[in-house]
């Protein structure tokens, strides 16, 4: 369930995945696909830089070739910068997992 911020914050939007995968639109053509039990948060600053946290759990990310945007991917100790590509990060007990399906990371 998509879930935007109270009026007085930033503009942050959380997808949270219960018990089946939930998938979102993000800024600017990019998408994600959240497993169950997974959460997701992103927001954007100015008309630029897109800012996306994966708090729990595992997604998928399709984050479109854009180079007038600036994606950031934070999860756990980890900050991506990502642009076209194809993805997946999961949070573990461990640290990070991430897999490139396409472009880079």
């Amino acid at each position: 369930v998509a879930r935007p911020a109270p009026p007085d914050e930033p503009s942050p939007t959380e997808l949270v995945a219960t018990s089946t995968p939930t998938a979102a639109a993000l800024p600017a053509g990019a998408r994600a696909e959240v497993a169950p039990h997974g959460r997701v948060r992103w927001s954007t600053t100015g008309t630029r830089d897109v800012r996306i946290e994966l708090l729990a759990g595992n997604a998928d990310f399709q984050i479109p070739a854009s180079p007038e945007r600036s994606f950031m991917v934070d999860a756990g100790i980890g900050r991506f910068r990502v642009n076209g590509t194809r993805f997946t990060l999961g949070l573990t007990n461990e640290g990070v997992e991430l897999a490139v399906a396409e472009g880079q990371v």
